[in-house]
């Protein structure tokens, strides 16, 4: 399981975004092919991971890779591996691995507890508030969430400067 951890962050370190792609709203014109990169990876991580929870033919096979993905979860955040973990938490929120987990019941309150504290970490509303609220108070390094970024790019790059330092 670490391995996989391990490689999902040496994937995404690998796969350093210049700066100068967050200048102009560069992804908005098809001029950021790293960040594109990014989210298509962390995409296709979500999508490949959900389809192995509900690709297994027993229940007890999802129930067992479905608790595994949780951990490898729970150690994206022990890493601060940001982007890899909204590919895992992405994941662990399709409908059908949803369903299943009122099926499991409580015969996984070790994976549920981890799982709750990924998803009040990841947790999309406000722009998510919970996740940013939690890296203020990580020390460095961590890899970010890249798609947390960029709403916050697009910002600088419209508002004028004077009202940007009142906000900050």
């Amino acid at each position: 399981m670490l391995a996989l951890v391990a490689l999902l962050s040496l994937m995404f370190h690998l796969r350093k975004i210049p700066i100068a792609e967050f200048n102009k709203v560069r992804w908005t014109k098809n001029e950021a092919p790293r960040i594109e990169m990014s989210g298509l990876f962390a995409n296709k991580v979500a999508y490949w991971l959900s389809l192995q929870i509900v690709a297994e033919a027993k229940m007890k096979d999802h129930l067992k890779l479905w608790a595994h993905v949780v951990q490898i979860g729970k150690h994206l955040l022990q890493l601060q591996n940001f982007n890899s973990l909204l590919a895992v938490y992405l994941a662990l929120q399709n409908k059908q691995i949803k369903q299943m987990q009122v099926e499991w019941g409580s015969k996984t309150k070790k994976s549920l507890q981890a799982l709750k504290q990924i998803e009040s970490v990841m947790n999309p509303l406000n722009n998510f508030a919970a996740y940013r609220a939690y890296t203020k108070e990580l020390h460095y390094p961590l890899i970010p969430c890249v798609g947390t970024l960029l709403p916050n790019c697009f910002l600088l790059s419209v508002l004028p400067i004077d009202l940007i330092f009142v906000l900050l």
